[in-house]
């Protein structure tokens, strides 16, 4: 365990983590998430056997109730990144990479995204590893679910302007094909699908707006509180 005398952001405390470890190789996983099974992290490595893959991105299962709203909105965002990633990897949650010296920005909140981008920079691909599964909690109301997403957005939207890298959870193509096979999935329920869609939106019009305004990133946030139980 390492510690940190005064919290300065999650890219601060990663960049200490690279001072202190010993390894080519390192794994992210979120502290509010858990491996599904044993089998889980050799899935996420295996991939590893290739010498040019530089990151592979697991499959976060999310175990919120879809019979809810905010519950539904969980479970159709996760399956959304999930059929994109298909398409083209879409990390976060659960990611292992080598390290190449990268070190990240304090003052951004993006950390997987800038340590893919300069991976494939060095000529490493990114592969996605649906079957290295991890379960995860979204937010439980909808008011947590508006601070997250926002959130993430500002972070997406500050690493576009800074770095012109756009991520593929960005390309409404992919996007579309998706939703199509996500709500295939969940079923149809047009209240919920409706209201999802503003869920996820407004969060993403809010974020744009920040951004052009120049706020500034959002290196240190508050948490929410109800995706901290499995």
């Amino acid at each position: 365990l390492i510690r940190q005398a005064k919290r300065e952001g999650k890219n601060s405390a990663i960049n200490l983590l690279f001072e202190n470890k010993r390894t080519e190789h390192v794994v992210f996983l979120n502290a509010d998430n858990i491996f599904e099974s044993a089998e889980s992290l050799d899935r996420l490595l295996e991939p590893f056997l290739d010498d040019t893959v530089g990151m592979v991105g697991g499959h976060p299962l999310p175990t919120n109730d879809p019979s809810t709203l905010s519950g539904y909105t969980v479970q159709l965002l996760w399956k959304m990144h999930h059929y994109v990633a298909v398409q083209e990897p879409k990390t976060g949650e659960l990611i292992a990479f080598r390290d190449i010296g990268t070190r990240l920005p304090s003052n951004m909140q993006s950390d997987e995204d800038i340590l893919r981008m300069k991976l494939e920079e060095k000529g490493f691909r990114t592969v996605y590893a649906p079957y290295a599964t991890i379960l995860n909690r979204g937010p439980e109301t909808v008011s947590d679910y508006l601070k997250q997403r926002t959130r993430v957005n500002i972070g997406e939207n500050y690493l576009k302007k800074m770095f012109s890298y756009a991520l593929p959870t960005h390309d409404y193509g992919k996007l579309i094909g998706a939703f199509i096979n996500s709500v295939r999935e969940l079923g149809f329920h047009p209240f919920r699908m409706l209201a999802a869609l503003y869920l996820e939106f407004y969060p993403r019009i809010k974020a744009r707006l920040y951004v052009m305004m120049d706020k500034g990133d959002m290196c240190v946030w508050d948490q929410v509180t109800t995706t901290k139980k499995l």
